[in-house]
């Protein structure tokens, strides 16, 4: 059985808890009186994937059947996007329902049929990747002749206006009929949004996540054109599942842990003092995440299914809102693929992904602090995020604020080498930092102090934060701002929760 997500308030009997920094992991001792907020336990929720997607396909929310809208000389894109969430240990659900379309289609008769695998500015996966996605038989039939490819944001002669202001990939412009299939994430957006920021031109992509994405003229954009696409949505949710089965013990609660739990909490902390690379490759090894519920329908219904799904599973209530919120930074997040969380993803993990996590009101007050666990080691991957260590020496070393930024984001877009890295190398676009930055920005505004504890100070000020050697610390350092017996609560993640803040 599922457990529900609940607030733990710490007395002296509370064991020291776990708290992510990024790479490494610590047990923290909080003061009595902390409330932490634990997310669900959702793996007792699985349901059998083959039986679940085929129901789906068969029963949309409110476009009937899948196989009544397959007609012989259709053109049929099927659009794979959510890369952000790592496949799982095992066959991934993605894979489970782009084989049961393809099959729907073979009986249709529709023979011209691409498998366009879509992640917007992120890195555009590796043949191996694909494989690990969709499996031997999908890439075996369709890699070689150009029928399954990744999407190119910067391949203009593959780009096509779909309403003004609106750049997407030709093949979705031109198709009959779009089968878009993608994993729910948290606070999911409509997925036709998510869609058209995975499979649209960079100049498309800048405006639907840049500093001015919540404009009304782009929020107007997006509405005409996923109105004029042909549009089915397959969305997905897993369960909460965020550690590889050898580490399967860090999910549970930590006076829960049995002595064989504790061996191997020793035998992790040796090996990330031996090898931070080791121990992140372990922290990293896809986990045994399961389907939840799988549901097809437009775009507007399955948004709306896939964020009821969500909250039954993510949101946790709180009363009020503290003085002083301290969260971790998991090991993977949505922009570090493999790679270490670089002192910039940490940033925008911590505020816009832990405090912006909330149904409405934040779960800290306005002008309150936010103190988070992380190094901010001043090291980016070349490899995965090539422009953030250009961006953090040479625009956060002139600049923090977002309109000063916003400034020097064209250089990037625009550099050739950015670009080819992108297109060839399996790297993030030049342009990740300054949407993180953006995002960041925006989630930080209604706060005071955010310290980092056990952060490099020089890196914690460029980007505007303060650094502490401890939490004891990091409390003495607000102290002017929210006194001296401050409420403090503590986000229990990974896995992710959403905060539902009610009353006073």
């Amino acid at each position: 059985m599922a457990r529900p997500g609940f607030v733990l308030t710490v007395d002296d009997r509370t064991p020291p808890l776990l708290v992510p920094e990024g790479d490494g992991l610590r047990l923290q001792s909080f003061p009595v009186g902390t409330e932490v907020v634990y997310p669900a336990d959702t793996s007792g929720r699985r349901t059998d994937p083959g039986t679940a997607i085929a129901t789906a396909l068969e029963q949309g929310l409110d476009t009937g059947s899948l196989a009544e809208r397959l007609q012989p000389g259709q053109r049929l894109t099927i659009t794979v996007t959510g890369l952000q969430e790592a496949p799982g240990h095992g066959v991934d659900p993605r894979r489970r329902v782009v084989e049961q379309v393809l099959e729907l289609a073979a009986r249709a008769g529709v023979d011209d049929v691409v498998v366009l695998v879509a992640n917007g500015v992120g890195p555009r996966p590796t043949d191996r990747q694909l494989t690990e996605l969709l499996g031997e038989r999908v890439v075996r039939s369709f890699l070689a002749d150009g029928r399954l490819r990744s999407h190119d944001a910067l391949d203009r002669s593959r780009l096509r206006e779909l309403v003004p202001g609106v750049e997407l990939d030709a093949r979705v412009v031109e198709s009959d009929l779009v089968v878009d299939v993608s994993v729910a994430r948290q606070r999911a957006d409509d997925p036709g949004r998510t869609l058209l920021e995975n499979v649209s031109a960079l100049p498309t992509q800048r405006r639907l996540r840049g500093r001015d994405a919540a404009a009304e003229e782009v929020a107007a954009d997006v509405v005409a054109a996923v109105a004029a696409l042909p549009l089915v949505s397959v969305v997905l949710v897993l369960d909460q599942v965020s550690h590889p089965p050898a580490l399967e013990f860090l999910g549970r609660r930590e006076w829960e842990w049995k002595l064989r739990d504790r061996l191997a909490w020793f035998g992790l902390r040796r090996l990330a003092d031996l090898s931070t690379d080791q121990a992140r490759t372990l922290l990293q090894a896809p986990a045994d995440r399961g389907l939840v519920a799988v549901a097809q329908g437009s775009s507007a219904a399955a948004g709306e299914w896939a964020r009821a799904r969500l909250a039954e599973q993510e949101q946790v209530r709180v009363t009020g809102q503290a003085d002083v919120l301290v969260t971790g930074v998991p090991h993977r997040t949505p922009f570090n693929p493999g790679a270490a969380v670089d002192p910039l993803v940490a940033a925008w993990s911590a505020l816009a992904g832990g405090l912006g996590a909330t149904t409405g009101r934040p779960a800290v007050r306005p002008g309150g602090a936010v103190i988070a666990f992380h190094p901010l080691t001043p090291s980016f991957s070349a490899r995965v995020h090539p422009a953030s260590a250009d961006f953090y020496a040479d625009v956060l070393g002139v600049t923090t604020d977002p309109a000063e930024v916003a400034g020097h984001e064209d250089r990037f877009a625009e550099d050739e080498w950015y670009a080819s890295l992108y297109r060839h190398h399996h790297a993030h676009a030049g342009v990740l930092p300054f949407q993180l930055w953006y995002e960041l920005a925006a989630a930080r505004a209604g706060v005071g102090e955010v310290v980092w504890v056990g952060a490099d100070r020089a890196v914690a000020a460029r980007l505007g934060f303060r650094a502490a050697t401890t939490l004891a610390d990091a409390l003495e350092i607000v102290s002017d701002s929210v006194g001296r017996t401050p409420t403090i609560r503590h986000l229990h993640t990974p896995p992710g929760l959403v905060t539902d803040v009610v009353g006073g």
